[in-house]
């Protein structure tokens, strides 16, 4: 049950990105779609910088949660102090930045499952901590 990042929810939105196909034929083979309330969040934030108007936005957040593949995940207290206390421990950068990045990576660790993004950052951060990202 791998972590779905919000690149990924991104670039199958976005039809003109160069990573388009493959976030809907990964998005296609993966079931379910675990997804946190801060990548939705952060969708949406990112979609409405970019001009999105906002019953597009809320159209694509409810074609992810309202698919059968679609799964919001609820995180414990325990896990959202880790998370804090990790980004503030290894000095991320913006914490606000970096947030669901971490968060997303540190719930497919707790899961032992893996992470689904094509950013490197994200990436960088399973490596750390010994998470598989997928593609």
């Amino acid at each position: 049950m791998p972590v779905i990042a919000t690149d990924v929810l991104l670039c199958d939105t976005i039809e003109d990105s160069n990573l388009h196909d493959e976030a809907s034929k990964t998005l296609n083979v993966i079931d379910p779609w675990l997804i946190l309330p801060d990548v939705i969040y952060e969708y949406a934030l990112f979609l409405h910088r970019e001009g999105v108007p906002s019953k597009k936005i809320k159209r694509g957040i409810d074609e992810f949660l309202e698919h059968p593949k679609g799964e919001l995940v609820k995180v414990d207290q325990s896990l959202l102090q880790e998370m804090i206390q990790t980004l503030l421990r290894e000095n991320c950068g913006s914490p606000l930045d970096k947030y669901s990045d971490l968060s997303v990576v540190m719930l497919a660790d707790v899961l032992d499952d893996e992470v689904v993004s094509f950013r490197g950052d994200v990436r960088d951060f399973a490596d750390e901590r010994g998470v598989n990202v997928i593609p």
